[in-house]
């Protein structure tokens, strides 16, 4: 057998194997980029080489963003070196092939298909709030199987099982809000979550729980800061980037505005009455989830987002959905309103090398209600300017 050929523990994830036969009585392999010539005699010795390196490298399975290591020889994984020594006499092109102890690996899976389980949750009230029902999980051991088999075959150590089983609810969040009359969608709206950080999609996150399921009865006035309450280290929230003075700057909460900001754009195709609302100070990428004009900036003791519904009681919901941060407002009876956002760039003027100035007007027109008229000024990055001209232009 040819001595040096063989790489380090390292390569092997990223390794793949071909065997041929050739008619001279020697096989040509190809280890990753370089190949090697060896003598049919050798062929055997050389992957029990390999695969005494391979086996030593623990599996590493993610389930549900939980890690789990175990060794291969624990489950008897191995390779089927009788079946790719055939193949090579065949003159056939030969992948790496792996066989296991089946009992083993499927009581390894269904032990983690139990530790790591997600009940479902049925919705019920609790207090003048709705519980959303939540649907479950568990691993599907067969699926688990399949994909577990590939991904070694494919050289991979480290194998995230994704081959999940919804699990419904018994009690949906619709049957639970009609025990109060609340049987329509009055409204929703979505903002993006697509490449926020980790602590803001936290925050928003944690925010979102806040207030979702809040039961608003008529002419009642909600006030977010009074919900949500405050936004820092000691509320367990995560230190982000907030805007201060039109500038971002360390602080707590970051992502809390994202969903006053939501909120508000769901309440802008309902028949509420806008009590409150403010502005943020500055306009740029982190406040981009909405056009500017139309956020909603948030500071307990400050700025609140306040409102109320003069004719119905109403259901707020709010929670994540893949990477969108959703809203709906649930009601008694159909939405009699048709809304009409009308924007204007009033001014985008540059004022120091590195800043500018943006000045909206925004018309909210609503059948049957008050409308909305806003005159906003944000301090925005003069790079950003380009987009905000974009949106402006409707290009």
């Amino acid at each position: 057998m040819r001595k040096g050929i063989i790489p380090g523990v390292g390569v092997f994830v990223l390794l793949v194997i071909y065997l041929l036969a050739s008619s001279r009585g020697t096989v040509s392999c190809t280890l990753k980029e370089e190949r090697v010539t060896l003598a049919r005699r050798d062929i055997v010795p050389f992957l029990e080489t390999l695969e005494a390196r391979w086996r030593r490298i623990p599996l590493r399975l993610v389930v549900a963003g939980k890690a789990f290591e175990v060794s291969k020889d624990a489950l008897g994984i191995r390779w089927n070196i009788k079946a790719m020594k055939k193949k090579a006499a065949r003159g056939e092109r030969v992948p790496l092939l792996v066989e296991w102890d089946e009992e083993k690996v499927k009581a390894l899976l269904e032990s983690l298909a139990a530790k790591t389980l997600l009940p479902p949750q049925d919705a019920s009230w609790e207090g003048n709030r709705v519980q959303q029902a939540q649907a479950g999980r568990r691993l599907n051991v067969e699926r688990a199987l399949h994909t577990l088999k590939q991904s070694l075959e494919n050289w991979s150590d480290v194998v995230t099982l994704e081959t999940f089983d919804a699990l419904p609810p018994r009690v949906d969040t619709l049957e639970v809000l009609k025990t109060k009359g609340i049987t329509t969608l009055l409204a929703s709206f979505a903002t993006s979550l697509k490449d926020r950080e980790e602590d803001v999609i936290f925050n928003i996150e944690k925010a979102a729980a806040s207030l979702s399921g809040y039961f608003l009865n008529k002419g009642e006035v909600f006030s977010f800061n009074a919900v949500v309450g405050r936004a820092e280290k000691e509320d367990g929230y995560r230190k982000t980037r907030i805007l201060a003075n039109g500038r971002l700057v360390p602080g707590y909460g970051g992502g809390v505005c994202q969903v006053a900001s939501t909120l508000y754009n769901a309440l802008l195709r309902t028949e509420a009455e806008i009590l409150e609302r403010h502005p943020h100070s500055g306009y740029s990428p982190i406040t981009a989830y909405v056009p500017p004009g139309l956020d909603a900036a948030v500071s307990y003791g400050s700025k609140d987002l306040r409102f109320r519904f003069p004719s119905q009681d109403v259901v707020i919901l709010m929670y994540p959905r893949e990477q969108e941060l959703v809203c709906e407002i649930w009601g008694e009876r159909e939405n009699p309103v048709a809304t009409t956002i009308t924007q204007k760039l009033l001014k985008l003027a540059k004022t120091s090398e590195t800043e500018g100035t943006l000045i909206v007007e925004t018309v909210v027109q609503r059948a049957g209600s008050k409308d909305l008229h806003f005159v906003d000024t944000y301090l925005i990055p003069w790079d950003f300017a380009p987009e905000v001209t974009r949106y402006f232009s409707g290009s």
